[in-house]
């Protein structure tokens, strides 16, 4: 295996290092019956969806989405061409989502907390689906 990464990045070589150049950390998160949701000091905001594994990162610095979807495929689109041409009916259920918690994620910063709600304990009856519906302005 190591072979194999060898191969795979030996083109790379190693890169100078901008000293003026802070890695992002993690700014505030909050787990979901849903996700998992992150913010990150460079403004991305992911979200990790628990029942099939997918993915959506939103980065405003590239006005920017990126997609994992659940075969694990990786696409990138502009949030401007979503805007014009719209977006498949599993990634339009995400995005509302991901609407949701960027709201409440800037209700919470807003308010100061960084640190997890408590999460209550699930009941038998209370099964909330996916995605919040759109909405109505």
């Amino acid at each position: 295996m190591t072979e194999h990464l060898l191969k795979a990045g030996g083109a790379a070589g190693e890169r100078p290092i901008d000293e003026g150049v802070r890695l992002p950390h993690l700014r505030a998160w909050f787990r979901t019956r849903s996700a998992i949701v992150l913010h990150l000091s460079n403004g991305l905001l992911q979200i990790n969806f628990f029942n099939d594994h997918t993915k959506v990162m939103i980065c405003p610095l590239m006005s920017a989405l990126s997609y994992i979807d659940e075969h694990k495929t990786f696409t990138t689109y502009k949030l401007s061409l979503i805007e014009k041409h719209g977006c498949n009916k599993e990634l339009a259920t995400r995005l509302r989502y991901a609407k949701a918690m960027t709201e409440r994620l800037i209700s919470r910063l807003d308010q100061g907390v960084t640190t997890p709600l408590p999460h209550p304990t699930p009941t038998p009856s209370s099964n909330p689906p996916l995605c919040p519906p759109p909405a109505t302005s």
